[in-house]
């Protein structure tokens, strides 16, 4: 399956890391197992479709950034968007482009869900890390692509 790597600064998140692994595993550098990000996860691991709610640093990125990234997060589970669609939502009608660059610099992949992104012409599109990864999230998540 995936396996999610955390990295925190500071008591607050900083980053996260997908790779493809066997199982579905969760590794963070804090002991602190009762962080929000880290029960979500745990939950998502054994099959939670409720988005991730937690508030998450986005500050040093730009307002369109943010906005994109926001938007993505109201994407339920199980479900995929086309990036045109995407940037028609965040008023950018032809953004398509732009929008795939958001999804790439996403600094918290699964907790922001880029993965549900996909070509308009039903394709899986990219992705910044392995394809693989995007495609077994969306196969975990029951997605059509």
């Amino acid at each position: 399956m995936i396996e999610v790597s955390l990295s925190w600064s500071k008591g607050r998140i900083a980053s996260v890391r997908l790779s493809l692994s066997p199982v579905f595993s969760i590794s963070s550098d804090t002991k602190n197992q009762a962080e929000p990000i880290v029960q979500w996860l745990n939950e998502y691991a054994k099959g939670s479709k409720k988005p991730f709610r937690g508030i998450l640093p986005l500050h040093h990125l730009t307002p369109f950034q943010q906005k994109v990234l926001r938007e993505l997060q109201q994407i339920p589970a199980g479900e995929t968007i086309s990036y045109g669609e995407l940037g028609a939502l965040v008023g950018t009608p032809n953004g398509a482009r732009a929008i795939g660059g958001v999804c790439h610099i996403n600094p918290f992949p699964l907790l922001i869900p880029c993965h549900r992104v996909i070509r308009s012409d039903g394709q899986i599109g990219g992705f910044a890390t392995d394809l693989e990864i995007k495609r077994r999230l969306l196969a975990f998540e029951n997605s059509p692509v």
